[in-house]
């Protein structure tokens, strides 16, 4: 028979006497059954009156027939598991941001929340060429690469100019002087 050993007695016991635990590797809790009855006696007396307010809730829903807690994404949506806090495309949409957020705190020291509000300070346009700019890989933010500064948000090809030019203006005032002729 499979043995484990309690995580607060350190009594090594047989797997029957663990609770389950579906978030554990082995499905068990990591407490044995008596150290768990005990940590709930505890918390029971050290919090009478949380315990008495769960106590009077759950009556109350039994007594209205409200069945036990059915779960719901905060979009509105029944969630697929009782596990989850999330459904489906609400989920997408988190780990996009996410993902996001990771990017450009990594790579340019800025959050998603301020990208999103340049975004709106700039009305999505590009800060150069005023073309509509989106929530995509296209939309790039810009920084000075001297001092590392950010400067605001650009499309694709303003930022691959820039990039041509070195941010030099000399060189910018020569291009334009050049396509004047």
């Amino acid at each position: 028979m499979l043995r484990k050993q309690c995580a607060i007695c350190k009594e090594v016991l047989d797997f029957d006497r663990f609770g389950l635990d579906s978030h554990a590797d082995d499905q068990k809790n990591s407490r044995c059954l008596e150290c768990m009855r005990e940590r709930v006696r505890q918390y029971r007396q050290e919090n009478p009156d949380r315990v008495k307010e769960s106590n009077r809730r759950r009556a109350a829903a039994k007594r209205a027939g409200i069945p036990k807690k059915v779960p719901v994404c905060p979009c509105g949506s029944k969630l697929p598991s009782p596990k989850r806090r999330y459904c489906d495309p609400c989920m997408a949409e988190r780990s996009t941001r996410s993902k996001k957020d990771s990017h450009l705190r990594r790579n340019r020291g800025v959050t998603l929340e301020w990208y999103e509000k340049t975004l709106l300070d700039q009305k999505a346009l590009c800060a150069i060429c005023c073309d509509p700019l989106d929530y995509s890989t296209n939309t790039h933010v810009d920084h000075d690469h001297t001092t590392g500064a950010v400067r605001g948000l650009l499309c694709n090809g303003c930022n691959i100019g820039l990039g041509y030019f070195q941010d030099s203006p000399a060189r910018m005032a020569a291009a334009i002087e050049y396509l004047s002729n």
